[in-house]
């Protein structure tokens, strides 16, 4: 059994750098939004995508249990991992959300714009020249 533990810790380690490197890309992300920062969006978004697939790989972090020979130190370990692993999962599940919802409200916004010049194209179109018109001048 003592030979699984150090994977696991390893594992549970990695998932919190992986959630770690997400928050920050949410958090940078959140200004290329707003700022309407296409390239930077895409960009963030790739590799959130990515860090989200690796995050997926490592498996749920809910079924790992530590041995049940484990030391006093290790189960201390075992604590601060797995409280830093929730933190960060809830930070992570916030900062989502808000990235979600600053998308959507972006999106509106392109739409109303779009359907602003859509509705306006007809009223401020340039004048016609007829030929006759042009001919006179």
């Amino acid at each position: 059994m003592q030979q699984q533990s150090p994977p696991t810790f390893a594992q549970r380690e990695n998932r919190v750098l992986l959630l770690r490197e997400l928050i920050s890309s949410f958090q940078q992300a959140q200004r290329s939004i707003v700022l309407a920062d296409l390239q930077a969006i895409d960009k963030h978004l790739n590799g959130q995508h990515k860090l989200c697939l690796s995050l997926l790989a490592l498996g749920d972090s809910r079924t790992e249990k530590i041995c049940s020979d484990a030391s006093t130190a290790m189960r201390m370990r075992w604590d601060n991992l797995t409280h830093d692993l929730r933190e960060m999962e809830r930070r992570a599940h916030h900062l989502g959300l808000v990235q979600a919802a600053l998308l959507r409200r972006s999106r509106r916004a392109q739409e109303l714009m779009a359907r602003m010049v859509a509705t306006t194209a007809m009223t401020y179109s340039p004048p016609v020249i007829t030929q006759s018109a042009a001919a006179g001048k």
